[in-house]
């Protein structure tokens, strides 16, 4: 998050309130990640991303736009040229 966003109530507050936990993250969250993944509790985590958010990512309010589905003459190629 950006100092424009913190800094102006309206815009923290609209923030806040996607966040389930209803609060910034501090160092402290961020670190307790890096921790975790430093020690031998993570010897065989690979290839993943630990989204660390306050549950965010997890709560969209709006649904992500679909891209529009391939028809059958499309996948078929049946309109193919020649």
């Amino acid at each position: 998050m950006t100092r424009v966003t913190t800094s102006n109530p309206k815009r923290l507050k609209a923030r806040l309130e996607r966040i389930p936990m209803k609060r910034l993250g501090t160092p402290a969250d961020m670190a307790g990640a890096a921790l975790f993944l430093a020690s031998p509790l993570a010897a065989y985590v690979l290839g993943q991303t630990i989204v660390v958010d306050g549950g965010c990512d997890s709560f969209r309010t709006q649904e992500p736009k679909r891209a529009t589905p391939v028809t059958s003459a499309e996948s078929s190629g049946s309109d193919r040229d020649g």
